[in-house]
């Protein structure tokens, strides 16, 4: 009876991971699919990162959802689009006031760096910096190439 038990718990496990590696691709391809309708062209994109998990605006506090989606930046902007609410956000590069690597934001902790970008916003904050992080794949390279363009 407890072999059961044990295959049982094996065979969920197995399908929860079967599950999440299929939304995991879901996800990549839909943000892919986005991107390549928002970024018309391909060789102005500098880094992109279609798993990317956003943690939030700092001016819509800590209650706000994490989502996922693309994050692209090109030689002139950052650009989030996240897939489920779809909600695009384009950050000029010019508007940056700071990057920074960070492992909580809005109240949520993350056992990864995150990326954290600061900028001047006229559409959230009416011109005052406004906050966002990202969990990308490497983001101290992500850091790196934004100070860059910033810099330029």
């Amino acid at each position: 009876m407890f072999l059961i038990w044990i295959v049982a718990a094996l065979g969920v496990g197995l399908a929860g991971l079967l599950s999440m590696r299929l939304l995991m691709r879901w996800i990549r391809s839909a943000a892919l699919r986005r991107i390549n309708a928002a970024v018309p062209n391909p060789e102005s994109i500098v880094l992109l990162d279609t798993g990317a998990n956003f943690y939030g605006l700092q001016s819509l506090g800590g209650l706000q959802l994490r989502g996922n989606g693309g994050l692209v930046l090109t030689s002139d902007h950052l650009l989030f689009l996240m897939l489920i609410p779809q909600r695009d956000f384009r950050i000029p590069i010019s508007s940056v006031i700071r990057t920074s690597l960070v492992t909580s934001h809005c109240g949520k902790t993350s056992f990864r760096t995150l990326l954290q970008v600061s900028w001047h916003s006229e559409t959230t904050t009416g011109g005052q910096p406004e906050t966002g992080a990202w969990l990308v794949q490497d983001p101290e390279q992500w850091q790196r190439q934004i100070e860059k363009l910033r810099h330029a």
